[in-house]
């Protein structure tokens, strides 16, 4: 049984830690990660944070609305912030490109203390209601913090291979080669090796 139980934490491990729904969102990113790429470079972000942001904006489903029906698309941006269209929203290249100008324009801005848990709170709920925690329930750091401590290391094990995404998603949960050999080692009654 404890054979049963190993296997399935590694495989869990190796293909979205734990979570199908997960793993499904992840392979849907992989599908914009192209147009990304083409604009990571104009404002200076990391396409796998980028990715992780569509992850929990939509899902990385394109014709994605709001529940309130006012943010649109991929990145979810709300037509009346930047004084664009739906339809011009609607186009995957013009919503990924001008959410990652939000994202760029937030991180650069003087409110921001220079981390991305602060930015991307104010991504999802804005500089104003930030500021006077007026955020909706899971909004605000509560978002950054889930992008930040699930979706981004998910984004970046999915281009990993099997061994390397084993190890990332381990050291994750705060285990290292050298842990991992030193339990592993325990468990088989053998002496450990110093360090």
């Amino acid at each position: 049984m404890s054979v049963i139980v190993c296997l399935f934490t590694a495989l869990s491990l190796l293909f979205g830690g734990g979570d199908v729904t997960a793993g499904i969102v992840v392979r849907q990113c992989e599908d914009w990660r192209y147009i990304v790429d083409r604009f990571t470079e104009e404002y200076d972000l990391d396409a796998d944070l980028v990715l992780a942001v569509m992850a929990k904006e939509s899902n990385c489903e394109n014709l994605k609305s709001s529940q309130d029906g006012l943010s649109v698309g991929l990145m979810q941006i709300v037509p009346r912030s930047w004084t664009m269209t739906k339809a011009y929203l609607e186009n995957p290249v013009w919503n990924i490109w001008q959410g990652m100008r939000f994202m760029s324009v937030i991180y650069s801005s003087e409110q921001n203390d220079g981390t991305w848990r602060t930015a991307l709170a104010a991504y999802n709920c804005g500089w104003t209601s930030l500021n006077d925690g007026k955020c909706h329930a899971g909004g605000g750091y509560a978002y950054a913090d889930r992008i930040l401590g699930y979706w981004f290391p998910l984004m970046r094990a999915s281009r990993m291979g099997a061994v390397e995404r084993l190890w990332f998603m381990w050291g994750r949960h705060g285990y290292t080669p050298y842990r991992f050999t030193q339990y592993a080692a325990q468990q088989q009654g053998r002496p450990q090796t110093g360090r």
